[in-house]
């Protein structure tokens, strides 16, 4: 029997990440989920496991930590010797008028939404490589595409 297909998604507390993790597990893979929450991460655990086969792995992860995101690859590692899926889909949009969004904010946003993305993904590619497989997906956020006023 092979083993099934590991997949990472960041972001799987609630929202496009639950349902992404929810849609993985029904279709046999192992899942990985993360995100700050805790308790919001064991919800959708708890529903991944009422769809799928496999029990989900949760790893509680601040995604502007260097020290979390390597805890979470090497975890995921650790465990099931592959990552076969990385779903980025962490996002943070603080929504006001630009002149009253503070520097932290700023920050804030461009470490989880694009630093993160990177580190993550520059990180998972060489396990990748040598697995000589691996699909990434970036999730953004429509922000990109449409501004809000402000």
């Amino acid at each position: 029997m092979s083993q099934p297909k590991v997949v990472l998604i960041t972001g799987a507390s609630r929202g496009i990440g639950k349902a992404i993790a929810i849609k993985f597990a029904e279709h046999g893979y192992q899942t990985v989920i993360t995100g700050r929450n805790v308790d919001l991460l064991k919800e959708t655990a708890s529903k991944i496991e009422s769809v799928g086969k496999l029990p989900a792995k949760v790893i509680a992860a601040e995604l502007r930590d260097t020290h979390d995101i390597s805890r979470l690859i090497g975890g995921t590692l650790q465990q099931f010797g592959k990552i076969d899926v990385l779903i980025n889909n962490a996002g943070v949009l603080h929504i006001k008028p630009f002149l009253e969004i503070t520097s932290d904010e700023l920050t804030e946003m461009i470490d989880t939404n694009f630093m993160a993305v990177f580190q993550l993904t520059q990180r998972i590619v060489p396990e990748m490589l040598k697995q000589k497989s691996g699909t990434i997906v970036n999730i953004a956020s429509l922000a990109g595409k449409y501004g809000f006023q402000g």
